[in-house]
């Protein structure tokens, strides 16, 4: 049986592999029936399918590695992708291009976050891009019409006149002051980054700065939901949201989260739009990336069959069809393929919208290091300090920085 999930493997092949990978329940059994298939159309490749929740499943991969014991092919994010190629854990795809395994179909900047030093270590599977939710329904019965060219202090006056035409316990937006990928896409807007290199952050406390006072200023005049609100629900919380929860307009969306997320969960019609510019004639800082990314060990006795496996579970449109939209649309155009006229309208936003966003967009950034998940919740909590008064912005801007660089330092 698949670890976890009940779907039969079948048997008498002549190479049994393993493969891991990671997410909600739901998520873990669609993989599972994409496993499923390839084994069905592939008898003597069989691979075993093992399947755990995000919370530890990094923590459990770290172990598998360290006892010499890792899956053969693994499903990951491209931070971890970078940790682990340079501690040569890897093995490099380059060897497969252009026979087992084809790249043509994917667009080149997704395909280059899947590197690490200009080599390939990972295929990705779906692709994440950022972008700002509104709830169209709202907007069309107040006849207001959502423009991509708009800038940051556009934005604010229209979420400030949206809760002035609401009442006041309806709110223009979030409040995403403490969204580390919200003020990546700020920053990038303006000409800026997150990371100059794996030990340095980019950015200055006046860049920081701002962003929280931005916030700040927001949170007073009512146009994005107060600190107490926002406590209440995480980022990317397509359950507990203020969209959903018919609180506020505007909310930003992973397009990994729409169809099935936050779509599935409202009554009104959802759409997705390109974050603010920085000024008119700019270009907006969000980018896709994958949502993740299939990669090989390299303590791995049969390698050319698990590249068998990696492309057609990334560029199959056999396993385009099973796996859908569950992590964003398939990376590779021939897996996204299977999907063809069977779309919702909710899956057919999510495709027009990952095409729209890169047109105006900045070129994605480098990997993330690794400590890039402790630094985003230290930017959180900081932000969280300011919005209840448990600090003085111009401080917490300096301790942030601070212990930030500390972290990157270490």
């Amino acid at each position: 049986m698949l670890t976890g999930c009940g779907i039969p493997v079948v048997s008498a092949a002549s190479v049994s592999l393993r493969v891991t990978s990671y997410g909600d329940p739901v998520k873990l059994k669609i993989r599972g029936e994409a496993v499923a298939k390839f084994n069905h159309t592939h008898p003597k490749i069989q691979m075993s399918y093992e399947g755990y929740p995000s919370s530890n499943y990094f923590d459990k991969l770290a172990t598998q590695f360290s006892g010499g014991n890792p899956p053969s092919v693994i499903n990951m994010d491209p931070v971890h992708l970078q940790q682990y190629a340079r501690s040569k854990a890897l093995h490099p795809l380059e060897e497969y291009v252009g026979k087992t395994i084809q790249t043509s179909s994917f667009e080149h900047n997704l395909l280059a976050q899947g590197k690490d030093r200009n080599t390939l270590y990972g295929l990705p599977v779906g692709v994440s891009t950022y972008g700002v939710g509104y709830d169209k329904t709202l907007l069309d019965r107040l006849k207001i019409h959502v423009d991509p060219t708009w800038t940051y202090t556009d934005f604010a006056n229209l979420m400030v006149h949206l809760h002035k035409a609401q009442g006041p316990k309806f709110y223009g937006t979030e409040d995403a002051s403490g969204d580390w990928a919200s003020f990546e896409v700020y920053l990038r807007a303006h000409g800026g980054m997150l990371y100059r290199d794996a030990k340095q952050l980019a950015f200055s406390v006046t860049e920081l700065g701002d962003w929280w006072r931005y916030w700040e200023k927001m949170r007073k005049s009512g146009g994005c939901v107060p600190a107490d609100v926002a406590a209440e629900y995480t980022y990317d919380d397509n359950s507990g949201g203020p969209v959903i929860k018919k609180l506020a307009a505007f909310e930003h969306i992973y397009t990994p989260n729409f169809a099935g997320g936050y779509q599935s969960l409202s009554k009104d019609t959802l759409r997705l739009t390109t974050p603010p510019l920085a000024r008119a004639g700019s270009k907006h800082g969000a980018y896709q990336s994958p949502s993740s990314v299939m990669v090989m060990s390299q303590r791995n006795s049969a390698k050319d069959k698990s590249a068998v496996f990696i492309d057609w579970i990334c560029n199959s449109p056999q396993s385009g069809a099973i796996l859908r939209f569950i992590s964003g649309p398939m990376a590779s155009a021939t897996a996204l393929s299977g999907t063809k006229g069977s779309m919702s309208t909710a899956e057919a936003e999510v495709v027009r919208y990952t095409n729209l966003a890169p047109r105006n967009a900045i070129a994605p950034p480098p990997l993330a290091p690794a400590v890039d998940s402790q630094i985003n919740s230290l930017f959180l909590r900081t932000s969280q300090d300011i919005s209840f008064g448990h600090q003085k912005l111009a401080a917490a801007v300096k301790g942030f920085v601070k212990q930030a660089n500390a972290l990157l330092g270490g």
